[in-house]
This record gives structure tokens, C-alpha cells and sequence, in this order.
């Protein structure tokens, strides 16, 4: 039984370390908590930090194209909106950055 539990550890830490290497940000810590044996975090708080390009519009005041412009140019980050496969927004805190004057 010991040998499972050494066996079942060091299998966890391959994961996490995987997991370190695959995932940024909340992806990372939301995986981080489910291999501690935590609550994954619900979808709708995973929503909430990524905005459509109309929504980032709204906030920083300038047209949707110009969103995708300063996403190109790398002053806001992308980010996959959560249950979507090709469908994007970008991340609530560079959005914010930008708008409060300051780059992302």
C-alpha cells in the first residue's frame, strides 16, 4: 500500500509539473486546485476575467477594431472565452490597465 501511495505522488507531481509547463494563469490555478483535491472555480467567475471585444470596447471607449488593434500590438492580452473553441476575448485586467491609463 505504501508503494501506491509513493507511486500515486509521484505521478501528481508529474502532473503539476506538466500542468506548470501547459497553462498560464487562471487555467494553471484553477488545475492546480483540482489536483489539491479543491473545487474548480465555476465557469461564470471564469467569464467574468475575459471580455468580448464589444465589452472591451464599452470600457476603454474605442471601436471593437481598435481593440483587435492594440491585441495585435500586444497592449491587451487575449484570452479563449471559457466553453468556446476558436471564439476569444481578452483578459479584464489588461483591458483595465489600458483604460486607467497604463499598458497591460
Amino acid at each position: 500500500m505504501k508503494q501506491a501511495d509513493n507511486s500515486n505522488a509521484a505521478m501528481l507531481a508529474a502532473i503539476r509539473a506538466m500542468v506548470g509547463q501547459l497553462a498560464e494563469g487562471r487555467e494553471r490555478d484553477a488545475l492546480a486546485a483540482v489536483l489539491d483535491g479543491e473545487e474548480p472555480p465555476k465557469p461564470d467567475t471564469l467569464r467574468q476575467e475575459v471580455l468580448s471585444g464589444a465589452e472591451a470596447a464599452r470600457v476603454l471607449g474605442v471601436t471593437p477594431r481598435t481593440v483587435q488593434m492594440l491585441a495585435k500590438s500586444g497592449t491587451i492580452q487575449r484570452a479563449v472565452l471559457p466553453g468556446r473553441v476558436r471564439g476569444f476575448g481578452y483578459t479584464r485586467a489588461s483591458v483595465e490597465a489600458v483604460a486607467r491609463g497604463g499598458a497591460a
